[in-house]
Order: C-alpha cells, then sequence, then structure tokens
C-alpha cells in the first residue's frame, strides 16, 4: 500500500495564500443632483452594443462592499463598471495599478471618491452619511 505524498508548501506560496486584501473605507459627500462628475469618463452604455475588452495583462479584483442605503452606479478609472444595491456588493475586475474609485447614487445626491493602489485584490468600503 502506497501513501500519498502531502504537497510541499513554501514559507512564499503561504504567505501568498493567507495576503489579505486591502481595506479602503470611504464615506459619502453630498452632491448636486443636477451637477455633472469630473470622475465620469464613459458612463451607462445606454444600448446593447458590444463594449471592448481591456487590454491587461494582469488584473485586480474590485469588491465594493456597500454599507449604505442607496444605490451607487461604481466607475473605476472613469468608466461605469456596474451598480451595486443597498447592504450589498460588487466584484469587479481591472487592471492592475493606480486606480481610481468613484460611486455616485442613483438619485445623484451622493458620491464616493478613492484612489490607489490595485494589484491582486481592493475592498471599498461605502458608508452613507
Amino acid at each position: 500500500m502506497r501513501r500519498e505524498k502531502k504537497p510541499q508548501t513554501t514559507a512564499k506560496t503561504e504567505k501568498k495564500a493567507t495576503k489579505p486584501k486591502k481595506q479602503v473605507k470611504v464615506k459619502a459627500k453630498k452632491i448636486d443632483p443636477k451637477g455633472t462628475s469630473m470622475n465620469i469618463k464613459q458612463d451607462k452604455p445606454a444600448s446593447d452594443a458590444m463594449s471592448a475588452g481591456s487590454d491587461c495583462s494582469y488584473t485586480c479584483t474590485a469588491t465594493v462592499n456597500n454599507y449604505s442605503y442607496y444605490t451607487v452606479d461604481i466607475y473605476l478609472d472613469g468608466i461605469y463598471s456596474g451598480t451595486v444595491a443597498p447592504r450589498s456588493y460588487l466584484k469587479v475586475s481591472t487592471c492592475n495599478g493606480y486606480t481610481t474609485f468613484y460611486g455616485r447614487s442613483a438619485g445623484k445626491t451622493k458620491e464616493w471618491n478613492s484612489t490607489g493602489d490595485c494589484t491582486f485584490a481592493v475592498n471599498w468600503n461605502l458608508y452613507g452619511d
């Protein structure tokens, strides 16, 4: 009877497997619902046309945890990336590196802003007033 070998792990693989995600707390700010935002380069699509994919070789998983009671449209690097429901979360992939995060409530009365390095994974935690 043969015994199976346990897979060998090194300190490097154990460290990588247990690396915690970066946590970013973002508080809401009031905005003018009739105003436009400089943080939005490309808004939600208005048609069913196919969009081009990204050209990045490595991606970062961005998780948006919405602890507020607002429905929030999410923009990564100024491009619409999805909508997160109140008290819910959304996972989005983006290119590794410096990333801008912008969220705007569906009623356009609140906004969330953050910037930082997105390497492997990051969590943006949204809070209301």
